[in-house]
């Protein structure tokens, strides 16, 4: 190594000057053959000088050869700054060079897991340099290796680091932190890059006294819109997706029922941020995405989150009921109930967003029912066991006078007749199945309770009918298109509202 390195160097740096020192001196810019000679020649030297300090040295020290290269070619960049040569295919030569050995250092010092990290850091320093230097050859080197870091995070370190079981059943707590934040820092670095080249094509580095000429340059790629969208949406996904992951690992390893509320709530922050996207900009692109996730969340709780406390046949939670799971499934679903509940709240009379606000009010109220019913269900199989398809009839009809009071008192047909035809099935539970299975005690507190609630239900359609049959955007607009509208409501007011509504009127 001591006889041979030296004059390997010393040949290296003359081959690598002679091919264009005399070109740059007269000012002509360099050929093909030229750039061909340099290539060959970085080659030739990297191999032989990485074999040469492997078998003297080890593998890693090899990564010195590498800086080194990478400074030696950095050093003739800025040598054609300074100078103000203009040569772009040496130039970009050069760049390229300089860029490709920085690159391959960082496998050479450290270990796997570290490998896409490092290219994040690499890449985002890379853009970070091209607004400095005003290179779109530079920009164009960072995108490409953002693509590898994103290759290497989808099919490589997320399978590597999340395929297999974290730890052993009788592990301790410090066991398994190390690894969480190896983790962390292993996938929060590129998301963190990617991140970071957001911001900068957003609002690039100010370009410095050492900006390269646009004739030693490449031409741009695209436009700068599609790429933005390309890189924000590149790093919700990495975030989302590790997020998921860590969760169902985490909370699975540490606290197994906190789980699927965890997961829940990560869904809910992404439908989160895309009504706040929406609400913003207004774009459908964002209205899309957030119907589907809504629609995902709905899906999670009942085909996975369900399953996982055990419903048997008779929508009897498993294992028997305690407090401790019901608290953990009322988070589970009280979490997506109120963020569907806010979420109209959001989004109700906003001209043409007020569609969502139905979307959201009649996911609440499915996640809220399901919820009830089945809480409650297991709640009676408990303690009173003879009360509970009662029971269940009594939610059901409480639960359709809300829907009766709401699409009243808000003017929306939709919820009154989603109250109707709950009614309805109730009546029909009553006759065909409570009547079989009840006691005979439960069954006439029941029939009474129903009863009443019935009557209730009634007495409210039919005392406040007139508001919604009178103020219905239909009759209004029929009213307002023809002067027999307001006849037919004055005659409809005068026969049906009783004198002291009338008054109130």
């Amino acid at each position: 190594f001591g006889t041979v390195m030296p004059f390997l160097v010393a040949f290296f740096v003359l081959f690598s000057t002679i091919v264009f020192v005399h070109k740059v001196r007269i000012g002509e810019k360099s050929n093909l053959l030229d750039l061909l000679a340099l290539f060959l020649n970085a080659g030739i030297f990297s191999l032989v000088g990485y074999w040469l300090i492997e078998q003297s040295f080890g593998h890693r020290t090899t990564a010195v050869l590498s800086i080194g290269l990478a400074i030696f070619y950095a050093l003739h960049v800025h040598y054609f700054l300074v100078r103000r040569i203009v040569d772009r295919d040496l130039m970009i030569t050069f760049l390229g060079l300089a860029a490709s050995f920085l690159a391959i250092t960082f496998p050479l010092v450290l270990s796997r897991e570290w490998i896409t990290a490092s290219w994040a850091i690499e890449a985002w320093v890379l853009l970070w340099l091209s607004g400095k230097l005003n290179s779109h050859f530079l920009k164009q080197a960072s995108l490409v290796l953002y693509g590898i870091v994103l290759f290497r995070f989808a099919f490589m370190d997320l399978p590597r680091q999340f395929s297999t079981r974290p730890v052993s059943d009788d592990f301790t707590l410090l066991a398994y932190v190390t690894p969480l934040i190896q983790r962390l820092m292993i996938f929060g670095v590129p998301i963190a890059a990617v991140g970071g080249a957001y911001r900068l094509l957003t609002r690039p580095a100010e370009p410095g006294e050492l900006a390269m000429d646009r004739e030693n340059d490449t031409i741009e790629w695209g436009s700068r819109w599609p790429l933005l969208h390309l890189v924000a949406i590149a790093a919700v996904t990495m975030l989302f997706v590790y997020l998921n992951l860590e969760f169902s690992r985490t909370f699975g390893s540490l606290y197994r029922p906190l789980r699927q509320p965890m997961l829940t709530a990560l869904w809910l922050a992404m439908c989160g941020f895309l009504l706040a996207s929406f609400l913003r900009t207004g774009n459908r692109t964002y209205q899309s995405l957030l119907a589907l996730f809504a629609i995902a969340v709905v899906l999670k709780l009942i085909l996975l989150d369900l399953p996982t406390w055990q419903l048997d046949a008779n929508f009897v939670y498993g294992g028997g009921y305690s407090v401790h799971d019901a608290l953990f499934r009322l988070l589970d679903f009280g979490m997506a109930v109120t963020f569907f509940g806010v979420a109209t709240a959001l989004v109700a009379g906003r001209g043409k967003r007020a569609e969502m606000g139905l979307f959201f009010g009649l996911a609440a109220l499915v996640m809220l029912f399901v919820y009830l019913t089945l809480e409650t269900n297991t709640a009676l199989t408990r303690y009173i066991p003879g009360l509970r398809a009662g029971g269940i009839s009594i939610l059901w009809s409480l639960f359709a006078i809300g829907l009766l009071l709401a699409g009243i008192g808000k003017k929306q047909k939709t919820l009154r007749y989603i109250g109707l035809a709950l009614f309805a099935i109730v009546a029909w539970k009553v006759f065909f199945v409570d009547l079989a299975t009840l006691d005979a005690l439960y069954r006439i507190v029941a029939f009474i309770v129903l009863g009443i609630l019935l009557l209730c239900g009634s007495f409210i359609y039919l005392r406040y009918r007139e508001t919604f049959a009178i103020d219905s955007p239909g009759e209004r607009g029929e009213a307002e298109g023809t002067g027999e509208g307001d006849d037919k409501a004055s005659a409809a007011t005068t026969t049906i509202v009783d004198p002291p509504l009338e008054d109130a009127r």
